[in-house]
């Protein structure tokens, strides 16, 4: 009696050892009795389970296919597991042909060099026009506006007649709102040769509104305008 309760003692701790492992099982078919200790984004460490007072061995995510816990639960592995995350700040951008994009007057923009602000380059095209043009680099771009500014101003304060301060006032501001734009527009392709942006549309759309009026004296009027929506 006593044999038969040593034996039945014996191979319930043999059972309950032989579920108390977890099982590696590899892509190429081999299983190891395992002890995991720790689990990461690329790799899975564990101890020999016929030497868990032993080193700490440690293998691939992208070599496991599954591992089957002591507990009866199971991890299945593929190839996107075993991968970290990209890093948004490592994304390269596809390469771009330089040549593709040049400045104003079709010199070549230098692929090499800092990035540009769109909206900081027409901002400062909004103050002195020619400006924008300058900090991108665009030496022949910034002389155009900028001497078209200045000659548009010569004609409307030297003016001898209404018609040529109005013909002066337009130009100016004709010369100043393409500065805005070009200082802009060639930031982004700035930009786009040194890989800094993607090209997608830019785009300058103008539109005429008119806006009826209430008008306690003269009744009922309209009031004329445009209306500018520009995309970069």
């Amino acid at each position: 009696m006593k044999r038969i309760l040593f034996i039945i003692v014996v191979l319930g701790l043999f059972t309950t050892t032989s579920f108390a492992q977890d099982i590696i099982t590899k892509k190429n078919g081999e299983d190891i009795a395992a002890k995991i200790s720790e689990v990461t984004h690329t790799e899975v460490r564990y101890k020999r389970f016929d030497n868990l007072e032993g080193p700490i061995f440690s293998i691939l995510k992208s070599e496991i296919l599954m591992i089957r816990y002591a507990n009866g639960t199971k991890d299945i592995f593929n190839e996107e597991a075993s991968q970290q995350p990209a890093d948004a700040n490592n994304v390269q951008l596809p390469k771009v042909n330089p040549d593709t994009y040049t400045y104003t007057f079709g010199n070549p923009i230098n692929p090499v060099g800092g990035k540009k602000s769109a909206w900081g380059a027409g901002i400062a095209s909004l103050f002195i026009p020619g400006l924008g043009q300058f900090i991108n680099g665009d030496i022949g771009g910034g002389f155009l506006f900028l001497g078209g500014n200045i000659v548009c101003n010569l004609v409307r304060l030297n003016a001898q007649n209404d018609s040529m301060a109005l013909l002066g006032l337009l130009g100016g501001l004709t010369v100043n709102i393409c500065s805005i734009i070009n200082a802009a527009q060639i930031a982004k392709r700035v930009n786009i040769a040194r890989g800094y942006q993607l090209a997608n549309n830019t785009y300058l759309q103008i539109q005429p509104t008119i806006i009826p009026q209430s008008n306690l004296l003269a009744g009922n009027d309209y009031a004329y305008g445009m209306n500018f929506r520009v995309a970069f």
